[in-house]
């Protein structure tokens, strides 16, 4: 920027039963040992990529929602501005929304602010808060708490952090990978772990680090998911991904705060998942908006290289494809 300070990144790449593959901490030349490690231990505000692994799962495995159901692309809220005025709440990046009803695919697939903040509104905060802490292991986000004074301070059991990814702390990129692992493996979370066994001077087994998966939501919403994101990639705003991985299967979400001080990208191919963080230790804006993406498409570009470009997500048993009226949103 034009102090001379160096943007930062941090970034985190597993396969899909939790065995972290890579790892960067931050941008240069390791200076020291033990030092700080951004992917691990630098919460930041998630933006937008957080709305799959809190809301849209949920919503999905709740049968609250399926792919092609409609609602209306308008703020259904009421807040009161910096001039003290109340206006509706939230509109869309740009201040805007177009008040028509959408898909929920095509609602993920240009991340409007409007529709996860209507669905939290069906399904509860603290549920969603439950599901994105417990199912899908984001640890750093904080739950309601008590202040010195007495006063309840409801942390990230908000609209703003759930929805919007405007949380109170953050997430890490090791948080934000293996909870986008779900998607490309039919909905099973595993805890990350650096190292496969570990053993004695006999060879004997001390560690064993295979984790055991569970179950984050079912298989038919995990893949459900997958094909949603994949629409991110394709058509919506992660579509520059596609210039460094043209060819094979790939699902991923953008994330964007105010004033562009943080910028996300998180997916996978067949094979990897990863997650990317860019911005500032000390936060200001990032002027280059696709940062993030570059990174995450760069690094991913090399580490497919030489890899079968026809790799496949698994499908389920358990999901259809069928045709649906795009008035109604129901079965056509």
């Amino acid at each position: 920027n034009s102090k001379g300070v160096t943007a930062q990144s941090s970034f985190t790449v597993m396969d899909y039963k939790g065995h972290v593959v890579g790892i960067a901490g931050g941008v240069g030349e390791k200076q020291g040992n033990r030092g700080l490690n951004r992917a691990t231990s630098s919460p930041r505000q998630p933006g937008s990529s957080i709305k799959p692994i809190s809301v849209y799962s949920l919503a999905i495995d709740q049968n609250i929602i399926s792919y092609s159901t409609l609602l209306p692309d308008k703020p259904t809220l009421s807040v009161v501005n910096s001039r003290g005025q109340k206006v509706k709440w939230p509109t869309n990046a740009g201040g805007s929304y177009t008040g028509a009803n959408v898909t929920m695919a095509r609602a993920l697939e240009k991340s409007y602010n409007t529709i996860p903040v209507q669905l939290i509104e069906k399904m509860g905060l603290e549920n969603v808060f439950k599901h994105a802490t417990e199912d899908m292991g984001l640890k750093n986000l904080v739950a309601p708490f008590e202040t010195e004074d007495g006063k309840t301070e409801a942390g990230d059991q908000t609209y703003s952090s759930l929805a919007l990814g405007g949380s109170y702390r953050g997430i890490t990129t090791l948080e934000s990978c293996a909870a986008f692992a779900t998607f490309g493996n039919k909905g099973k979370y595993y805890e990350p772990t650096f190292y496969t066994r570990v053993t004695n001077q006999h060879d004997e087994l001390i560690l064993n680090g295979e984790p055991e998966g569970k179950i984050a939501m079912s298989e038919d919403t995990a893949v459900i998911l997958n094909h949603m994101l994949q629409n991110v990639v394709n058509n919506g705003t992660g579509a520059g991904i596609r210039s460094y991985i043209p060819k094979m299967e790939l699902y991923g979400k953008t994330g964007t705060t105010d004033d562009n001080y943080n910028l996300w990208f998180a997916g996978g191919t067949p094979y990897y998942v990863a997650s990317c963080w860019y911005g500032y230790d000390q936060q200001e804006k990032v002027y280059a908006s696709d940062s993030a993406r570059r990174v995450w498409g760069s690094i991913m570009k090399d580490i497919h290289s030489g890899l079968d470009t026809d790799a496949k997500f698994p499908e389920s048993d358990l999901v259809t494809c069928r045709k649906y009226c795009t008035s109604s949103g129901m079965l056509a």
